[in-house]
C-alpha cells in the first residue's frame, strides 16, 4: 500500500469497469433480442391474456441481465468496498456513495425490466434519482479532497469510472460512452499506479 492506496483496490475497480462494460455490451444484446421477441409474440399473447388478469404479487425469477449485474455486486464491488473500509476516510465514504449508486441501479434495472420506456421524460427522470444523487455525492467527494494528495488521483479515478453507470440514460447504444468512462478512470487509475511506483 502506497500513499495509503491499496494497489489491490485500484486493479478492482479497473476490473469493475471492465466487467460493466462487459455487463453493459451484454444488456444491450438482450434488450435487442427482447426488442425483437416482443413484437413477434405480442399477438399471441395479447389473445392468450384476454380475459386473464396476472397477479401483482406473483414471483418472478431474476432477469438474467440482472444475475450478470449481480455477479458484479457480489464479486468485484464487495472487494472494491472492503480495501476502501481499510484505507478509510474519503476512500471509505465514497465506497459507501458508489455501492449506494450500485444498488440503486439495480432497482432501476429492475423496474425498467418488465416495463415499456416511459412516455415522460420526468418519470424517466424521477426512476434515474436514486441512482443520480449517490453519483454525485461520489464527485463531491472528490472534489472536497483536492488538497489530500494521499487520496485523490484514487478518489478521481473512482468518480471518473463510476460516470459509466450513466449509460441507462443513453438513447443509442451505451457501449461507446462506458469505454469513454473506463479510459477517462483509467488515466487516473495510471497516475495512482505511478505514484505508488515512486514511493
Amino acid at each position: 500500500m502506497a500513499n495509503g492506496i491499496p494497489t489491490q483496490g485500484v486493479g478492482s475497480l479497473f476490473t469493475l469497469i471492465k466487467r460493466l462494460e462487459a455487463a453493459t455490451s451484454r444488456l444491450e444484446d438482450i434488450a435487442i433480442a427482447q426488442t425483437t421477441a416482443v413484437g413477434t409474440t405480442m399477438a399471441g399473447e395479447n389473445s392468450a391474456a384476454a380475459g386473464q388478469s396476472s397477479s401483482p404479487d406473483a414471483p418472478t425469477e431474476t432477469p438474467p441481465s440482472l444475475k450478470a449485474y449481480d455477479e458484479l455486486l457480489v464479486g468485484t464491488l464487495k472487494r472494491y468496498l472492503a480495501l476502501s473500509a481499510e484505507v478509510g476516510g474519503s476512500a471509505q465514504e465514497q465506497a459507501k456513495h458508489v455501492d449506494a449508486a450500485f444498488a440503486a441501479q439495480r432497482s432501476f434495472l429492475l423496474v425498467t425490466s418488465s416495463c415499456q420506456n416511459p412516455s415522460s421524460t420526468e418519470v424517466f427522470m424521477d426512476l434515474l434519482k436514486s441512482t443520480s444523487e449517490p453519483l454525485n455525492r461520489v464527485v463531491e467527494i472528490k472534489d472536497a479532497s483536492r488538497s489530500d494528495k494521499r487520496l485523490f488521483n484514487g478518489l478521481t479515478a473512482v468518480a471518473e469510472g463510476i460516470s459509466a453507470l450513466g449509460w441507462v440514460a443513453v438513447e443509442s447504444k451505451p457501449g461507446p460512452m462506458v469505454a469513454e468512462a473506463k479510459d477517462s478512470a483509467q488515466f487516473w487509475v495510471n497516475r495512482v499506479l505511478k505514484d505508488c511506483k515512486e514511493t
